[in-house]
């Protein structure tokens, strides 16, 4: 098991700025080449961590949430069991500091009252490659979103031959899942894939169901290839509302939300030329329950609220390479970027009828970037610069600068990089007419890091370390005096990382991943929410034979902030570990049997005030594999 692939990488992060959406062939199948560019990953100057399909197998993993928990210097946080809302936070930046993308696609949606945060419980793994997780300011090669970091995920392509998979997978909690997929090779390799999950009462009455396809295809003629890739999928989710109480301390009553996915790229590389076009699409539709006030303080309770949103988001650029000699490279390309949401809401105040939440906006920016990279003996320098103007708003510029060096034979990397990056604010703070600010202005951070990272290929030993630092300016936040969003919150982040995957002989392969981090609102002086200031992970597997694997993982974090509307005498929830226990048994070359214990040892926890982790679970599978 790899669990881990941690390197310095920053040229490669145009994977999915420059090229829009991710080339399924280019480096396939080798663990030293990411997506698009065909380039190693340790020639570049950014922390990288990429989770690749053999991790995902030895984990057992169900959704996107489940991994992110082994990636150094990322905090998960998730209320209940699959249909709870889960999102990552990236060296302690808000959710919505985390650009997430399917293939390059991205998935944040601007019409949400998040502001643009992903529920990684909607990405199922069934049909996943990799995952690769950038951290730090990528504003430069993504424009806004990405002021913490990036997470792509990259699906499955066409294999060497004809092939189809099917699975099947129960549990506790009602837990199903059902997956099959073809996929072909030659001169038009392609995957299609569809899936089927749900999950009733993992906690108290949260359940979770879905329906997805994946889909994948690449047609080369002459010098130039066309890949296209498409995503849909149409999920419910009933959980307990941010800030309730959770299902120990709030009514009982579930929020219920039913979601329709649509994504698809398309991208041509001719020679040094590539052009994309990305689509995105979300409709929505939720019933929030009130969460009545404490009553200490008759202000603090929040309305029940009903809302049908759509959210569409397109993006079509160009870029073009000079200088690629193997030692120089230069790209310059251009972008126009077109969102459109529309939400009908309602909010029930504590007036004769209900207050209109309705908005409707529309944003057109566009882009230009430039991106240069020098190799000369052991140093790599990379210099990246991109300008957005969105619409009615002043330009704004995502410069980064790094450099990497790597003395001797390669096998240590010591890297430095520092950037600025940004965030529009979202369509809900804009335009909501109970709380929303026509007048915000983005969001702004500047940072930097260095680490290194030294591998020994024989003992396959990667270890990686970073330090960094952070501070966002003009966040978004709610002032009570104005009773709306304002400009005014600045954060502080910083903190330590550290990663080491290690085969301890040929049968054994272990990984760790621990990370501190120190966030503080330089406005108050104060502690953020949500932010535990240590979080670790841990990953043993033993294969004793070809046929047999088995797996133990550990999750931990501190103790944490935290602010629940029935609880107006806590504060915090108390930190806690969970351990798991994965097993795989090839019956012969098509058949595999495998299942997952999750919180093995039963372990009773919180992660918010009021909501409690899930109890033991337990899922047992079978796969084939024809072809």
């Amino acid at each position: 098991m790899r669990l881990s692939r941690t390197v310095g990488w920053g040229c490669a992060v145009a994977v999915v700025a420059a090229a829009g959406a991710a080339d399924p062939e280019a480096g396939a199948g080798h663990e030293e080449y990411v997506t698009v560019l065909e380039r190693p990953l340790s020639a570049g100057t950014a922390a990288v961590t990429v989770l690749d399909r053999e991790s995902i197998e030895a984990l057992d993993a169900v959704s996107v949430t489940e991994l992110m928990r082994h990636v150094p210097g990322l905090d998960v946080s998730t209320a209940g069991g699959r249909g709870g809302f889960a999102t990552v936070q990236v060296r302690g930046g808000d959710p919505n500091f985390t650009a997430v993308l399917v293939n390059g696609v991205p998935l944040n949606d601007a019409n949400d009252q998040f502001g643009g945060a992903v529920n990684l419980n909607s990405i199922s793994v069934a049909h996943i490659e990799r995952i690769e997780v950038i951290r730090g300011p990528v504003s430069s090669f993504l424009g806004s979103t990405g002021l913490a970091g990036a997470v792509n995920i990259v699906t499955r392509s066409g294999s060497n031959g004809s092939a189809w998979e099917a699975g099947v997978a129960a549990g506790d909690a009602s837990a199903l899942l059902l997956d099959a997929s073809i996929s072909g090779g030659g001169k038009t390799p392609f995957f299609v894939g569809a899936t089927w999950e749900e999950e009733d009462g993992r906690v108290a009455e949260d359940g979770f169901s879905q329906a997805a396809v994946n889909g994948r295809a690449r047609v080369a003629f002459g010098r130039a290839a066309l890949a296209v890739h498409g995503r849909v999928a149409i999920w419910d989710n009933e959980d307990y509302p941010e800030g309730s109480g959770g299902p120990a301390l709030g009514t009982g009553e579930l929020r219920s939300g039913d979601n329709e996915e649509f994504g698809v790229g398309v991208r041509l590389d001719a020679d040094r030329n590539q052009g994309y076009f990305d689509v995105y699409r979300h409709e929505l539709e939720r019933n929030t329950p009130a969460i009545p006030p404490d009553p200490s303080d008759p202000f603090n309770g929040v309305p029940a609220s009903t809302e049908s949103a759509i959210y569409t988001h397109a993006v079509a650029g160009w870029a073009f390479t000079f200088l690629r000699d193997g030692k120089r490279q230069l790209r310059v390309g251009a972008e126009l970027d077109w969102e459109d949401g529309d939400n009908d809401a309602t909010q029930d105040l504590p007036v004769p009828f209900p207050t209109d939440a309705s908005f409707a906006l529309d944003r057109w920016t566009t882009g230009a970037f430039i991106e240069w990279t020098r190799k000369r003996g052991p140093l790599l320098l990379e210099l990246s610069a991109r300008v957005d103007k969105p619409e009615d708003l002043d330009a704004e510029w995502g410069p980064r600068a790094g450099l990497t060096y790597s003395p001797g034979a390669g096998d240590t990397d010591l890297r430095v990089s520092a950037g600025r990056t940004f965030k529009v604010p979202s369509f809900y703070a804009l335009g909501n007419p109970v709380v929303g600010n026509p007048g915000l202005a983005p969001e702004v951070g500047v940072g930097a890091d260095a680490g290194v990272v030294h591998r020994i290929p024989d003992r396959g030993l990667r270890a990686e370390l970073n330090v960094y630092w952070y501070r966002y300016d003009d966040l978004i936040d709610f002032d009570f005096a104005t009773f709306s969003l304002i400009n005014r919150s600045e954060v502080e982040s910083r903190g330590a990382e550290a990663g080491l995957t290690l085969d301890v002989g040929p049968d054994v392969d272990l990984a760790f991943a621990v990370a501190y981090q120190d966030v503080e609102d330089r406005s108050t002086g104060e502690a953020l929410l949500h932010r535990p200031e240590w979080i670790g992970s841990a990953a043993a597997t033993w294969r004793p034979c070809e046929r047999w694997s088995f797996t133990v993982d550990l999750q931990a974090v501190s103790a944490a902030l935290d602010r629940q509307i029935p609880a107006p005498t806590r504060d915090s929830v108390a930190g806690h570990g969970v351990v798991g226990t994965a097993v795989a048994y090839r019956i012969d070359e098509r058949w595999r049997l495998h299942a997952r214990v999750d919180n093995l040892l039963d372990q009773g926890y919180e992660t918010f005030i009021g909501f409690p982790g899930p109890a033991r679970g337990f899922r047992i599978g079978l796969r084939f594999l024809g072809g």
